[in-house]
């Protein structure tokens, strides 16, 4: 029998999450932390270190959770359902998952502990384990989290996954037309009710490929037409240009039924922007990995007026995301960006 030695707030959650989709039996085997956030002693009798997760199987303790989840996945995930299929795939997979253990969770175990120090020293000294505290993680780990979140946007703007088709579980399991036709249902009396809303439906990856959906959502289309104006479809480039026939194939049906539709993570295959005049999306939602580096000092702008200038040649309208301040929107407002998304405006009208 599987056991699962599961410490609160910790990287169980992913392991109880494999054991489920692999359908196996198990028990856990609940700790709680101590005060100081540390692991009870308890813990000790399972692994020297007292760590968790552990899984133990019959007179195997295994410890750290990426080397619990290969263990799964190599044992009992018979059908390799879970596994990367191509070389390639598996490279990513490999680093990814070394990735988020070697550089990323550092930073954010940092970030944990310096909010937690201030917490735990006499009060007299305080406000200055605090100063230190804000300081550390303001000058140190938030800068460094920021290009950590960068590099994972531009890594995903251009990939549908972090490796293959391994995630998400919609798209593994090839249930994105039926997700899709769900939220497009649960739209109808958001929408009715609230007459003033406006709402942008991504549209899945097998979706773009499904000749049923397809059909589907031009029934949807023709019978909801007084929605014109107020539905919008967003397709993300790395989907263009991957799907270049289905996605045709879908605007054409978008179009001739008078709906608007948009890309989403623009400008991330400049050599190929030729689709923007062919398949005449309404807007464009200009990749967040440019209108980032606009805060930087120094930025080099040029790339990002170049991708926003060759959108207004073909008529199309472009949308900075995720703009959180004011300054921000004048900076973009010089690089040909005509709206905006985020904190500070809400997203560009098309009337």
């Amino acid at each position: 029998m599987l056991t699962l030695h599961h410490l609160e707030q910790s990287r169980s959650f992913r392991i109880l999450w494999a054991l489920e989709e692999l359908g196996l039996e198990y028990q856990i085997q609940f700790y709680k932390r101590l005060p100081n956030f540390s692991g009870p002693p308890e813990l000790l009798a399972v692994h020297p270190l007292g760590k968790a997760p552990v899984l133990t199987d019959d007179d195997q303790s295994i410890a750290e959770s990426a080397v619990i989840l290969e263990y799964l996945q190599e044992q009992f995930d018979e059908s390799g359902q879970f596994a990367p299929k191509t070389p390639i795939d598996r490279q990513q997979y490999r680093y990814w998952m070394h990735y988020a253990e070697g550089s990323l969770m550092p930073l954010l175990v940092m970030q944990l502990v310096m909010s937690n120090v201030p917490k735990h020293v006499p009060w007299i000294i305080k406000p200055i384990a605090q100063k230190i505290s804000d300081g550390v993680k303001a000058g140190f780990v938030q800068a460094r989290l920021k290009d950590h979140i960068a590099f994972l946007e531009h890594y995903l703007s251009a990939h549908d996954y972090f490796a293959g088709q391994f995630l998400p579980a919609i798209e593994q399991f090839k249930l994105g037309g039926e997700f899709d036709q769900a939220i497009l249902e649960a739209s109808i009396p958001l929408l009715q009710q609230q007459a003033d809303l406006v709402l942008a439906v991504n549209i899945t990856a097998g979706s773009l490929c499904s000749d049923e959906f397809r059909a589907w959502l031009t029934g949807y289309l023709t019978d909801h037409t007084e929605l014109q104006e107020r539905l919008l479809f967003e397709i993300p480039e790395a989907a263009i240009m991957k799907h270049k026939d289905h996605v045709t194939a879908l605007v054409k049906a978008l179009q001739e039924h008078g709906f608007q539709w948009g890309v989403d993570h623009y400008g991330r295959h400049f050599q190929s922007l030729g689709y923007l005049e062919e398949l005449a999306p309404a807007y464009v939602k200009v990749d967040h990995g440019y209108t980032s580096q606009v805060m930087e000092p120094g930025a080099d702008t040029s790339f990002l007026a170049a991708v926003c200038r060759a959108a207004h040649n073909a008529g199309v309208t472009t949308i900075a995301t995720r703009v959180e301040d004011q300054h921000q929107v004048e900076l973009l407002a010089k690089l040909h960006i005509d709206g905006y998304q985020g904190f500070v405006h809400p997203a560009f009208p098309l009337a």
